[in-house]
């Protein structure tokens, strides 16, 4: 299961090295030891999220602490978010 993050600032740039964290659904606590994931995006503004199992349902992304909504998970999501 793999998915993409993509972070941009209002003009459609990259924004490296901020701090994407998901919370994880209830379909994936078996699988989990954590509710909360974190990862830093890269010089593309990409965060990706990777775990050898399925996840769906639906995760909540923050960027830098700042809540940008719940959105569909499926495997090879990929999800815009601009801060």
């Amino acid at each position: 299961m793999t998915f993409d993050i993509f972070v941009r600032d209002d003009e459609k740039r990259p924004q490296v090295g901020s701090c994407v964290e998901v919370d994880l659904p209830q379909s994936f606590a078996s699988a989990r030891t954590e509710d909360r994931v974190m990862q830093r995006t890269d010089e593309d503004g990409r965060a990706r999220f990777e775990w050898d199992e399925a996840v769906f349902g639906e995760v909540t992304i923050s960027v830098n602490g700042d809540n940008k909504g719940r959105f569909d998970l499926e495997d090879g999501a990929e999800f815009t978010v601009v801060t």
